[in-house]
């Protein structure tokens, strides 16, 4: 089964709480069980200051892409790295504009006013991602409320476009 998990956060690559702690381990186990599982997952500014986390590689060059975002086009990269033993991919969203933050959410225990921008172009990244894939996938599990798009996106607007229109897509809140 070929499976995209998108989610806000993952171990062992950016952390606020338990959203981290699922959204890593499910991937693996899943990976694990002869999934085909790709997470897809902010490139935030504290991922980019750390080193590739252990056991994953890089794979491939950036792949760029442009959203629209209201009245702005908003340009973006995909990063790819694998796990060589479980098979596991992941692939980082980078767009320093939304992502490059001394945080994931917010500073001084306020959230960022944008937060709303900043996860609905990530949601469209994860979509944007998977059209750009040679074959469809069959479920896209959303995590929380930042991933929340997509399978309102999947459901209404994709279900005619063929690489949609069998993809389940689900939303898990934690």
């Amino acid at each position: 089964m070929r499976i995209v998990y998108a989610s806000s956060e993952a171990v062992p690559f950016a952390k606020t709480g338990g959203l981290a702690d699922v959204a890593g381990g499910v991937t693996r186990a899943m990976a694990e069980a002869g999934h085909e599982v790709t997470l897809v997952t902010p490139y935030y500014n504290q991922v980019q200051k750390q080193a590739i986390p252990a056991g994953f590689v890089s794979v491939g060059d950036r792949q760029s892409f442009t959203i629209n975002m209201g009245d702005k086009a908003v340009a973006g990269d995909f990063l790819r790295l694998v796990d060589p033993d479980t098979k596991l991919q992941v692939v980082l969203v980078e767009c320093p504009q939304y992502f490059n933050r001394a945080s994931l959410y917010g500073d001084r225990n306020q959230a960022y006013p944008d937060n709303c921008e900043r996860y609905c172009f990530f949601s469209r990244a994860v979509i944007e991602w998977i059209r750009l894939q040679p074959e469809a996938c069959d479920v896209i599990n959303a995590n929380d409320w930042q991933t929340g798009l997509i399978p309102a996106l999947v459901n209404t607007q994709l279900r005619q476009d063929a690489k949609f229109a069998k993809t389940a897509a689900v939303l898990t809140i934690h």
